[in-house]
């Protein structure tokens, strides 16, 4: 069964001025048969957040990160519906400077 959350990515304000993340991505049960995904989302600029509906597994493991080109890695915050997620060790297949977290829908 899928379910679709809604994701946010934050930055601080002190990167107003530089460039701006566009997508989400996503892994997908990422420890059984993962698949990847890529969310356009909505940049806000007052507030340097970018929102996006995805959609994942009910009950599985799932990774979300996102490349922004002004900062590095480990440096923003992601939310969904309940809060931040949690800092996860990113798969070999992504690269190593980025950050993932978890994204689990349990009901």
């Amino acid at each position: 069964m899928l379910v679709d959350v809604q994701v946010r990515y934050r930055r601080e304000a002190v990167f107003a001025s530089a460039g701006r993340p566009e997508t989400i991505h996503v892994i997908s049960d990422y420890r059984g048969t993962p698949s990847r995904a890529q969310y356009p989302g909505l940049w806000d600029e007052r507030a340097q957040t970018l929102s996006a509906t995805v959609t994942v597994p009910l009950g599985a493991e799932n990774l979300v990160y996102v490349v922004d080109p002004a900062i590095q890695p480990g440096a923003t915050t992601i939310t969904a519906a309940r809060g931040r997620l949690k800092d996860v060790p990113c798969p070999a297949e992504v690269n190593p400077l980025y950050s993932c977290q978890l994204l689990q829908v349990l009901h």
